[in-house]
């Protein structure tokens, strides 16, 4: 059961003291109860707001300040990205949020107090309360009041107070919730985290809440380790909550600071740091994900109050070049690039792939999430975002499409100077897709590609769409069969390596576009391969563009197409090979002078006219 299912008390708190006796159910401290009870008996409600009054963050400063806005802030984006959200809780931390930063506009024309009896009719009626909306209540509760002044009076405090005492009952009741695989992400960080961490500073008077801090600190290491992998990168499953979630740790990670508590042991603190390398890699130079997500209007935010909290003026080098592309202010000197390492990064089991090809803001980024069949897929270039959202694919055996329910399994990570290659595999009963995805480091090229292998002699089609993002203008390469798109004087080529160019041969495929979808298509007897070359250098941007299918041979006998696939293709004086075996003969295959017995082979031709090999990837049963 979730918190959100828990009922919410039948009790009026906000109706005078009328209720005041329902105080008496919770386990006060031995130091509290009898000067509770007594207020209670005299039905003095101003008293008992004295007493239940709590400001944890007063004396701090302007630290004090900057974390009750940062809990405000946080709380609120996360209410207004939750649609069953009731408005009035937003509405009542937005009027807090804007009386203390000294804004003078407020949307929703409330004053705290007004907001708060909105806030506690809807807690005391509501059938059902979500997590966001109890945390909204507490937050409300440590934030509307220090020395000098209270946002709301001596009933709505004792009504928050008694609503968070409620809260702590059900969330000391949550050890039943499952493990974190079976609830979404974000509302167990919530349960085992943020709301027992906020309840310990807000309800201090009852029983056990020292303990309960350090439950929920366990519960924040915990939960990092139920979702990232064990060099930090997340599980794909992550990424739709993933702005929210690194809120809530950097809230938690905040109040520590402030209050002089420690947050993370030394082993977590380090997979925590290696989380935030691994999710700086996914941000492009907007400020946004490179993998599309609904809820990451926020990440620019969410990614700088992390890093500027964890590492202050001693940025590393990965950390200052996020900064910068965040247009944060970023202090202190920059180290030698020398020191600055890869960004890209990889985890089978997080299902999650950043190709990244440097750490600048205008870097080349091809990430992908492959935790359904739908991969979610995002490309940017030279900083700017090309394609996002899930690479639909239908394959269709002899007429029938198959249903593509598996899940994607990585079979080769390869990670060189050069550039970045993973290949991924699907298996379904009578075919197997394996998937590959490549970028080059320096060249401002991709390769995507499915080779399909059936154990059925029959006709095969494989389709795909490709989400562009952004307004790209299309215009088809004269003469030819590539596409070109404009976006903000940028060009992107995409070139199909399995289909002749010219557009007068017979083709066995088609490549589209409709200004937002990239659409591919093949067909083949039994095996095929579909690749897709992307090239955006501004170098070669104006250059002519050929390619061609090339001879594969093994032992002077020319191969069929189901065996093996090649192609080469050249823009201005770059060239480049595409070589894949899609069936093993056991001995070396022969394409253009160069002699392999690997699987996959992606090569460049420099000046020299010699093949340079950039990914060379054996078979499994190789050494």
């Amino acid at each position: 059961m979730s918190l959100a299912e828990h009922p919410a008390p039948d009790t009026n708190a906000a109706s005078s003291s009328a209720n005041l006796e329902s105080l008496r159910r919770f386990p006060w401290k031995k130091s509290h109860r009898t000067a509770i009870e007594r207020a209670i008996d005299r039905n003095r409600s101003d008293r008992l707001a004295e007493l239940v009054a709590c400001r944890p963050f007063d004396g701090q400063g302007k630290a004090g300040t900057r974390l009750r806005i940062q809990l405000l802030t946080g709380v609120n984006d996360l209410l207004r990205s939750q649609p069953d959200s009731d408005p009035s809780f937003a509405a009542a931390i937005e009027s807090v949020l804007i009386t203390l930063s000294g804004t003078s506009s407020n949307p929703s024309g409330d004053v705290p107090g007004e907001a708060a009896d909105k806030v506690l009719d809807r807690l005391n009626d509501a059938e059902t309360v979500s997590s966001g909306e109890r945390l909204a209540g507490i937050v409300l509760l440590l934030c509307g009041a220090d020395e000098k002044r209270s946002l709301f009076n001596a009933d709505q405090l004792v009504g928050l107070f008694e609503q968070a005492a409620q809260t702590r009952q059900e969330v000391a009741g949550a050890g039943g919730l499952p493990e974190s695989d079976h609830v979404p992400h974000l509302e167990s960080l919530l349960v085992r985290g943020e709301l027992p961490l906020l309840l310990s500073l807000a309800t201090p008077q009852l029983s056990g809440s020292r303990q309960l801090f350090r439950d929920a600190v366990a519960g924040y290491a915990s939960e990092l380790d139920a979702v990232t992998d064990g060099d930090g990168t997340p599980h794909a499953s992550l990424l739709a909550e993933l702005p929210f979630w690194l809120d809530s740790f950097t809230r938690a990670a905040m109040i520590c600071e402030v209050l002089g508590e420690r947050f993370l042991k030394k082993k977590d603190a380090e997979r925590f740091d290696e989380f935030l390398e691994r999710v700086a890699s996914l941000t492009t130079a907007d400020g946004r994900l490179a993998i599309e997500v609904e809820t990451d209007g926020i990440w620019a935010r969410v990614l700088q109050n992390a890093l500027e909290l964890r590492h202050g003026k001693k940025l590393p080098p990965w950390a200052r070049q996020t900064m910068l592309a965040l247009n944060a202010r970023v202090r202190g000197k920059a180290k030698s690039s020398s020191d600055d390492l890869s960004a890209a990064t990889q985890s089978d089991w997080g299902q999650l792939v950043s190709m990244r090809s440097n750490w600048y803001a205008g870097a080349d980024v091809l990430a992908a999430a492959y935790d359904q069949p739908n991969i979610q897929l995002g490309l940017t270039t030279l900083g700017m975002r090309a394609l996002g959202g899930r690479w639909e694919t239908e394959l269709v055996l002899d007429g029938e499409v198959c249903r593509l329910s598996a899940d994607w399994q990585s079979l080769c990570w390869y990670s060189e100077p050069e550039g970045d290659f993973l290949e991924l595999r699907l298996q379904t009963e009578h075919a197997t897709i394996d998937r590959q995805l490549y970028l080059s480091r320096n060249d401002h090229i991709a390769l995507l590609t499915d080779s399909i292998t059936t154990n059925v002699d029959a006709a095969v089609e494989v389709r795909w769409k490709l989400p562009l993002l952004g307004n790209w203008k299309p215009a088809r390469l004269q003469p030819g069969r590539a596409l070109r798109l404009f976006r903000e004087k940028r060009e992107l080529r995409v070139i199909p390596l399995a289909i002749p160019s010219d557009a007068v041969e017979r083709a066995d495929g088609s490549l589209s576009t409709d200004g937002s979808t990239i659409t591919a298509t093949l067909t083949g007897q039994q095996n095929l391969c579909l690749p897709l070359l992307l090239d955006w250098s501004p170098v070669r941007q104006k250059k002519p563009c050929d390619w061609n299918r090339l001879t594969v041979t093994q032992e002077r006998e020319i191969l069929n197409s189901r065996v093996a696939f090649a192609a080469r293709c050249r823009v201005g004086s770059s060239q480049w090979l595409y070589l894949r075996n899609l069936e093993f003969g056991g001995f070396p295959r022969a394409v253009i002078g160069l002699h392999t017995d690997a699987e996959t082979v992606i090569a460049e031709f420099p000046s020299t006219g010699v093949a340079e090999r950039l990914v060379e990837v054996h078979y499994e049963d190789e050494d």
